[in-house]
């Protein structure tokens, strides 16, 4: 009796009998090189769905164009995706509302215009821009940047440049958004004294360092309560110089 040990692969097997027994089985070679991209397809595709990564299921679709899976991965990416962007919005809707300032609400808006929170994000920046013009006076921060600019060169030389006078911007507008959302901390007569209008080239980045420097000082004058009942002071450490004693 012939006694002949198989391979487990299909490709094995085929290779096996056309090595040993060449009259027995005839198998074109091109069946051969069929199998071998089958056999290589479906462990591509086991080890992208083991992975389960965008990235591991893009490199399939690219090394296999036409495999027995590329729909599947597709489908796949697809939802990595769509995941990958609710977490996205998720997360910067979180901060729009930890920051609590119309500027935040805008810009979750201009990042994410399709965003789930797009809608509540517009009305509660409206909402505080109509609160901040109440609360905290309007100035022309344009005409204040571009003169701030100006005299940096005049002092210093050079041109003024687009990128001065938008950073000059950017922190004017966030120093009233501080104002705003900070603006029950400070006292009336320090609102009265800081935030005026009537001065050359007012700016919120001084009304904002003039208001927290008047609250500091009030919490400094604040006379400290030790609350009823008895206290010990803390010990006192001898001192370390004892000669002549």
């Amino acid at each position: 009796m012939l006694s002949i040990s198989i391979p487990r692969t299909e490709t094995a097997v085929i290779r096996h009998f056309q090595e040993h027994m060449p009259y027995g089985l005839f198998v074109p070679a091109f069946r051969v090189s069929e199998l071998s991209r089958k056999e290589a397809d479906e462990r591509a595709w086991a080890d992208a769905v083991r992975t389960g990564t965008a990235a591991a299921f893009t490199a399939y679709t690219q090394n296999f164009s036409t495999g027995a899976h590329v729909a599947e991965a597709r489908q796949r990416l697809a939802a990595l995706d769509e995941q990958a962007r609710k977490e996205a919005d998720d997360k910067a809707w979180a901060d729009a509302e930890k920051a609590g300032t119309a500027a935040a609400f805008t810009g979750y808006v201009q990042k994410f215009g399709s965003g789930a929170h797009v809608a509540e994000a517009r009305q509660r920046a409206a909402a505080l821009e109509t609160q901040g013009r109440r609360e905290v006076p309007s100035i022309d921060i344009q005409k204040t940047c571009q003169a701030a600019a100006g005299a940096m060169v005049s002092l210093m030389g050079g041109t003024t440049t687009e990128q001065d006078v938008n950073a000059c911007l950017d922190s004017e507008q966030k120093a009233r958004d501080q104002i705003f959302k900070d603006r029950a901390t400070y006292a009336a007569a320090d609102k009265k004294q800081c935030m005026r209008t009537d001065v050359y080239l007012p700016s919120y980045v001084e009304w904002l360092t003039c208001l927290e420097m008047e609250r500091d000082v009030r919490k400094m004058e604040r006379p400290q309560n030790f609350g009823a009942g008895s206290w010990t002071l803390p010990k006192v450490r001898p001192a370390i110089n004892t000669a002549g004693r």
